[in-house]
């Protein structure tokens, strides 16, 4: 019987290991991208995977807003047709920490947007006031913005690791990857 008992606790042991640990990356296609920055009137037109199509325009704009009564200044990405970024209802993309997961289904709340603009953050600069800084990118250093690329008609999990500086106005791109496989979760930075 004792024999029984220990077997039984070494695979509860297992069985409750967290995770993250068991977790097996699909192999992965890599690429450094030099620490490009995008910043005031900046645009950095990006072909991730280096196929001749562009796949992501990171971009600066600053326009009048009147509903606000202010100026505002936004640091967003667009997708073209073969490619997506994970976006929520009010247009703002996630910053993901290394290790979270990037699933093939968008979690809820957001959705695999492409032909569209995705923020990074924005600044209002009212009229007489103070200037406010909203979204989940100001002042991140190394995150992660959830990708999805298609490669031969089938979508790619990927991340694109980038850094924000609200006070220099910059938005700097340091590396990215995807899934060598089509529809699998990633983890992110890895």
């Amino acid at each position: 019987m004792k024999p029984l008992v220990w077997i039984f606790g070494i695979v509860l042991m297992i069985s409750c290991r967290k995770n993250d640990d068991l977790w097996i990356n699909p192999p992965m296609k890599y690429r450094d991208l030099n620490n490009q920055v995008v910043g005031e009137n900046g645009r950095l037109v990006l072909d991730l995977n280096e196929d001749g199509k562009n796949d992501f325009r990171f971009s600066e704009w600053e326009y009048a807003s009147n509903a606000e009564n202010a100026m505002v200044q936004e640091f967003y990405v667009f997708t073209y047709e073969d490619s997506y970024t994970l976006t929520s209802w009010n247009e703002f993309s996630q910053a993901l920490n290394r290790d979270q997961v990037i699933a093939v289904q968008a979690p809820v709340n957001f959705e695999w947007a492409n032909v569209s603009q995705t923020n990074f953050a924005k600044q209002i600069r009212p009229t007489g006031g103070p200037n406010t800084w909203l979204g989940p990118w100001k002042d991140v250093q190394h995150k992660f913005l959830p990708v999805q690329i298609t490669i031969a008609g089938e979508r790619h999990n990927g991340w694109i690791e980038i850094s924000m500086d609200t006070g220099r106005k910059e938005l700097t791109l340091h590396r990215a990857a995807w899934s060598e496989k089509s529809d699998e979760a990633v983890l992110a930075g890895r």
